[in-house]
């Protein structure tokens, strides 16, 4: 929630890193409705029925919700399925497997499914996070000031720590963005210790990180385009920023959300179109990227059984992307 972006880089010993969350976390600044009611399983069922063929045919929009994880079609019927869990961050991996992460615990569901087809337990609480081209999980915290941990894991697969990484440089606190590359690089964006707000590069393999100079005003969410560009939400004034790779130092795109709200974002294969979720006004929208402006599918509070805390978007075949 979605509603929350050259220095010595150190690797922290595991014994150090089983802090628990609740004593690090810091409350989410993304607003959360009251009473959000139980959602009908039985209009579930129904929505199911009529759109199976599509589901089968077209990517899916995954919106988790306090009362569990929704799924829609990419042209914002449904919902096609719901899987029951409380409220989680949410990802999807090249083979279309959504990964629904709530601190310790990974939960893998295979396409189409709403039992997980396995569990990954995590040595560490983790928020955002983010899987690379080889399947492995990056984790970031919410961290109130001097815990003294690291802001990024790295963990296989199975849930085995790789590494643990720190930016000396720049001591981010409230992590909101999460992202790595095809290269095996990753980029978080957060709030350090002292303003303003900053993203973060660890280049793979290198044991220095870089601070990138992106404009945003407030950290949001992070993806990487198929060009490999960088795409930083900027959620105090409602758009997106794209920085052309691989140097990430030139703005080539602003894509604006008005009136919006955001949350997060996630861009469609093929990089034309863009899903924007707003927890204030309980909607997740399609919008044409890099254009932004008006929205051409909005999933509204009626389809929802809460407000939007963190939305992923599966992979698909053309022409159905």
């Amino acid at each position: 929630m979605r509603s929350m972006s050259g220095s010595v880089v150190r690797t922290v010993a595991l014994p150090l890193l089983l802090i628990p969350f609740v004593a690090c976390a810091n409350a989410s600044t993304r607003p959360v409705p009251a009473n959000v009611l139980a959602y009908d399983g039985n209009q579930v069922a129904a929505f199911s029925a009529v759109h199976a063929g599509e589901k089968a045919s077209k990517a899916l929009i995954y919106v988790n919700t306090p009362a569990g994880t929704v799924a829609f079609d990419q042209n914002g019927n449904g919902p096609v399925e719901q899987i029951s869990s409380g409220q989680a961050n949410l990802a999807v991996d090249a083979q279309g497997n959504l990964y629904v992460s709530s601190r310790t615990t990974i939960n893998v569901y295979a396409p189409g499914q709403t039992k997980p087809s396995r569990t990954i337990n995590l040595p560490d609480s983790i928020y955002t996070f983010a899987l690379d081209t080889h399947g492995n999980i990056w984790g970031g915290i919410f961290c109130a000031n001097g815990c003294q941990q690291p802001e990024l894991f790295e963990f296989d697969n199975q849930g085995k720590l790789l590494q643990a990484l720190s930016c000396f440089t720049v001591e981010l606190v409230d992590i909101y963005g999460l992202t790595v590359d095809a290269a095996g690089d990753a980029f978080i964006d957060g709030f350090p210790t002292s303003p303003p707000v900053a993203v973060v590069e660890f280049p793979a393999g290198s044991k220095t990180c870089r601070v990138l100079h992106t404009s945003e005003q407030g950290s949001g969410d992070l993806q990487m385009t198929e060009a490999g560009n960088l795409v930083v939400d900027d959620q105090y004034q409602n758009r997106s920023l794209t920085y052309a790779g691989p140097k990430f130092d030139k703005l080539i795109a602003t894509t604006p959300y008005p009136n919006v709200g955001l949350g997060e974002s996630k861009l469609r294969k093929g990089d034309h179109q863009i899903w924007v979720s707003s927890p204030a006004h309980k909607t997740v929208s399609r919008y044409p990227f890099p254009a932004g402006g008006t929205a051409t599918v909005t999933i509204g509070p009626s389809q929802l059984p809460g407000y939007p805390a963190s939305i992923a978007v599966a992979p698909c075949a053309e022409p159905n992307c």
